[in-house]
């Protein structure tokens, strides 16, 4: 039995967005068309893995033909975007891609009053043919590339580097307890962990 949610588990809001149904002969598919999502409440039991989690998503939605698989603990070869998001944390659209990133919620929504984490799923389409067209143009283009000019980096990501050094400080623990150097306190003062790849969520989100 779960130790969250009464006994049921971490809760989980998953929003699914499949690929839009094909086009019928004759008929033309709106710019940037997507499909309704579909949306479920589901309860995970915190000692769960990634991949179980994954499989009961898409026994959920009704497609399990989807390929899914890890390789090294991360998604390859799946047709698959996920993102989460911590309500009334800072972390928001956070990739979902490892098992790392899994433990990492897990390890986060525990801390929290409800144990509730959104995450959000869509189906992209992979095309092979192009991937082995840029495969080939990337190697045959190596030797000119190498040749060119270093490229200097873009003001965006200087700007962001700069919003992530500020979140370091502005959230630096001071806690001496805390395990973590910086840290989001919530309000009921849970410590939760802001990784790197949070504070570079967060600085791209007060970019845009």
């Amino acid at each position: 039995q779960s130790l969250y949610n009464n006994g049921k588990g971490v809760q989980f809001s998953v929003q699914f967005t499949p690929l839009p149904l094909p086009v019928k002969t004759g008929e033309k598919r709106c710019k940037n068309a997507k499909a309704k999502p579909i949306n479920a409440l589901m309860y995970i039991h915190e000692d769960n893995s990634f991949m179980n989690f994954i499989t009961l998503c898409l026994i959920k939605f009704k497609c399990a033909e989807l390929p899914a698989g890890l390789c090294g603990g991360r998604l390859v070869n799946t047709p698959l975007d996920m993102k989460y998001t911590i309500p009334r944390t800072p972390l928001h659209n956070i990739e979902l891609q490892s098992n790392e990133d899994f433990t990492e919620i897990i390890e986060q929504v525990t801390n929290t009053a409800k144990a509730a984490v959104k995450v959000s799923i869509e189906e992209i389409k992979v095309d092979l043919d192009n991937d082995e067209d840029e495969d080939n143009k990337a190697t045959t283009t190596t030797s000119a590339t190498a040749k060119k000019k270093k490229v200097e980096t873009p003001p965006e990501e200087l700007e962001q580097a700069e919003l992530i050094d500020q979140l370091r400080i502005l959230y630096k623990c001071e806690d001496w307890s805390c395990k973590f150097n910086i840290c989001w306190v919530a309000e009921a003062g849970q410590h939760l962990h802001l990784t790197h790849q949070h504070l570079r969520a967060w600085a791209a989100t007060i970019q845009d």
